[in-house]
């Protein structure tokens, strides 16, 4: 699912000054073969083989990516923003669980689509307190450490199922369930890695600048 990138993207205010951070995420190719392209095109074409099981995966990753991966990242640019002095994400409504508060129209149909999309958060960079820059680069790293908890915490998740015993013996349901936990972890990290690399626009750009300019 998306090149996973958070990046800075202009906003216009009266001002013209806010700075807007931007998730994508781009499925690996053997993810993207297992579903299909994105997750709405997998579902349509499982449904037409009569493969539930793929249907119901695709159905999974398209929830965990625009309900839980998308909008936490996004939540973390935010309130990271907000406790550094920038009151715009605030103003703009993003302090929030809310994923419709987070989420791109356009890039969540590409997304479907083609597994490819975004997100974004809107920020004034220049009411940050401290140094501008270093205090950008930590707003930036919010957004890949908050999608590194997500794959921990579903991962020590599927672990604990593991340790149960519960998926010695898995239903059709239970299979399910742990391959699409399994792809949640992955695209997590996946989200989070590839966010850190010190590419414009992504958001290792950003924290790069700040290390730079410290």
């Amino acid at each position: 699912m998306r090149l996973t990138k958070s990046h800075d993207l202009p906003w216009r205010d009266w001002r013209n000054r806010k700075i807007g951070h931007s998730g994508i995420i781009v499925m690996p190719p053997a993810i993207i073969r297992r579903l299909m392209g994105g997750p709405l095109i997998g579902f349509i074409q499982a449904l037409g083989a009569g493969n539930w099981d793929l249907a119901t995966i695709n159905l999974g990753v398209a929830v965990v990516v625009l309900l839980i991966c998308f909008p936490l990242h996004e939540l973390a640019h935010a309130v990271t923003a907000d406790r550094l002095g920038d009151d715009t994400p605030r103003m703009m409504g993003r302090l929030t669980l809310n994923p419709a508060a987070h989420l791109s129209l356009i890039g969540s149909v590409l997304f479907l689509l083609v597994g490819f999309g975004w997100a974004t958060t809107p920020i004034n960079p220049s009411r940050l307190r401290g140094n501008q820059h270093v205090s950008h680069a930590v707003v930036a790293v919010a957004g890949p450490i908050a999608n590194l908890l997500i794959a921990v915490v579903i991962g020590l998740g599927v672990r604990g199922l593991v340790a149960t015993g519960l998926v010695s013996t898995p239903t059709p349901a239970m299979q399910i369930f742990v391959q699409t936990a399994i792809l949640a972890v992955l695209i997590n990290l996946q989200l989070c890695l590839l966010n850190l690399l010190p590419i414009p626009p992504l958001d290792g750009w950003t924290i790069l600048k700040g290390w730079f300019r410290h």
